[in-house]
């Protein structure tokens, strides 16, 4: 009696789909599971040196942003004054003020340190406090020699291997008094701080001893590194040993400022991730195949024809997720298992597109933040430089003076046009140098100044985003002024002048800009006070001069 079923058509069917469904099944487990294996090795190492590269990335803009905070306070006339008179109190006071309002992202613990012209210590504000190093540091030596702010990774007694930025205190005679140092240490906080970022775990190394982890369970082991495993990671990830589990690791060698290596920062993911990936993705793909072979026995037993059709196009489906194809849908055709067979593939391929565009949207994120960060710290680089250049001229070192002084406010991005007015006898203003500006340009912001903009005198900043908008600034539209900034030049004897920065756009004035504009107004509020005692030194040199000549 199963003679003749079992030589049907639907039978044969039956047992000929089952032998293709397992053959077919066993190939793509086993192309799949190799795949697998491959790709998520190398999609984990792609991650891991982007990570390393992103740490590279992340301790240059820290060693930048460190330069830029010690080269502002540097700047700073009060804390150069005080280290020229050699006093550690009043040096402590600023620095400490400093260190508890600058807005540098300090993960790790951090300080500002100040050094005398000879590279050795003189006060030292940081959290937490060490011991003062007893030594001169080297880098600041350098500094000091080459009178340029550079940033460094070093090695510091109190703080341990850390991030750097030194700059040089210049005072007027052009002459280096001293440094001041603002620094980070390589520490638990920072390698906490940067793993929460990049979701990799991240361990410092220095001379064969652990200083920072992010896990202290996923933590390098010291004294399973060998000089071959450092080389191999430093070219690309490889496995190493942390804590009894195998990590794919890579590293950076950090350097100090003389290409000697101090440390080595290692960032890695943790195996069991990825062997993870590699049997849930194979499990769902035998769960899969497993239930296609099912669905193919029950429905080939009543409708074998029915059933052809569904389940090559179900491994069709399959062959285009291998061939990472996951644009094309899984369509829900057949009976109703085919159909919940045919969701669960299509929801694995929508998981795995979506899984790779968040992976490129990340990247594209990263790339926005890093190309944010770098015009941050152009744009800051661009203020100091005109700051030092207003410097030299109004020191004499290039000789340019008032007009050289406005010539190098022109290099600012977002300033057309520049103006210095003094006050006269009459009580007026009158403009000494102006660069960028129509003639009389200048004077015609003078004279309004003067009447007041906005309820305002000029003896107070007053800022002037768009000058159609403010009654009192409209006519000024006609000189193509459309944005205004002015600044008094104080003076212990009161208000000797003013300081405009003019655009022909609307103006905008953050607080950076704010505070650049301030400390320009105060060099050049300098440089008249010491021209007007020159000036009286002169006259009462010629009163000496004649009486002696009258008395002979």
């Amino acid at each position: 009696m199963l003679r003749g079923p079992l030589n049907g058509l639907a039978a044969r069917l039956i047992i000929g789909s089952v032998l293709v469904i397992c053959v077919v099944s066993g190939t793509v487990l086993w192309q799949v599971n190799r795949d697998l294996t491959a790709q998520s090795q190398d999609r984990y190492a792609e991650q891991v040196t982007r990570a390393r590269q992103q740490l590279e990335q992340q301790i240059q803009i820290d060693a930048g942003l460190r330069v830029t905070g010690a080269s502002v306070l540097a700047a700073q006339p009060t804390f150069e004054q005080a280290l020229a008179a050699n006093s550690p109190g009043t040096l402590l006071g600023i620095v400490a003020a400093y260190f508890s309002q600058t807005t540098l992202p300090n993960a790790g613990a951090s300080g500002i340190h100040v050094y005398n012209a000879q590279g050795r210590l003189i006060v030292r504000a940081e959290r937490p406090s060490g011991i003062p190093p007893t030594t001169v540091v080297p880098e600041v030596v350098r500094v000091v020699n080459s009178k340029q702010a550079q940033g460094f990774v070093r090695q510091d007694e109190g703080l341990g291997l850390a991030v750097s930025g030194i700059a040089p205190v210049i005072n007027d005679a052009g002459a280096v008094i001293g440094a001041v140092e603002a620094i980070s240490a390589l520490d638990n906080g920072f390698a906490r701080s940067e793993a929460a970022v990049i979701g990799l775990p991240i361990s410092v190394v220095v001379q064969g001893r652990l200083v920072g982890t992010s896990d202290v369970e996923a933590a390098v082991d010291p004294t399973a590194l060998t000089e071959q495993l450092r080389t191999d990671a430093g070219a690309m990830p490889v496995y190493l040993n942390a804590r009894g589990r195998q990590y794919l690791m890579s590293l950076i060698t950090l350097r100090g400022g003389d290409g000697s290596a101090l440390g080595d920062m290692y960032v890695g993911v943790d195996r069991r991730r990825i062997d993870d990936t590699v049997a849930s993705t194979r499990a769902d793909v035998l769960r899969s195949i497993g239930a296609g072979i099912l669905l193919a026995v029950v429905i080939s037993s009543a409708l074998a024809w029915f059933t052809v059709r569904p389940v090559r196009q179900l491994v069709r489906a399959a062959r285009r997720i291998q061939d990472n194809d996951l644009e094309s849908p899984v369509l829900a055709v057949g009976p109703q298992e085919l159909r919940e067979l045919s969701g669960t593939m299509d929801e694995m391929r929508r998981a795995m597109r979506m899984s790779r565009e968040s992976l490129l949207t990340a990247n594209r994120d990263l790339a926005l933040r890093v190309t944010a960060s770098t015009q941050r710290l152009s744009e800051v680089t661009e203020d100091l430089d005109v700051w030092q250049g207003i410097v030299r001229q109004l020191s004499g070192e290039a000789g340019g003076g008032l007009a050289g002084a406005v010539e190098e406010l022109l290099r600012l991005s977002w300033v057309d046009g520049a103006f210095i007015g003094v006050a006269n006898e009459t009580g007026g203003l009158a403009a000494a140098a102006a660069a960028g500006l129509a003639p009389g340009t200048a004077q015609a912001v003078l004279d309004v100044a003067r009447t007041g903009i906005g309820g305002r005198p000029p003896s107070e900043e007053i800022t002037v985003p768009a000058t159609t908008r403010e009654p009192s600034t409209a006519r000024l539209a006609a000189w193509l002024i459309g944005g205004l900034a002015l600044q008094p030049l104080i003076t212990p004897d009161g208000i000797a002048g003013v300081l405009g920065l003019v655009s022909n756009a609307e103006m905008e004035m953050p607080p950076l800009r704010r505070e650049l504009l301030r400390s320009i107004a105060h060099e050049v509020a300098g440089t008249l006070e010491r021209s007007e005692l020159a000036d009286e030194v002169d006259e009462n040199r010629r009163i000496a001069e004649a009486v002696l000549r009258e008395m002979s």
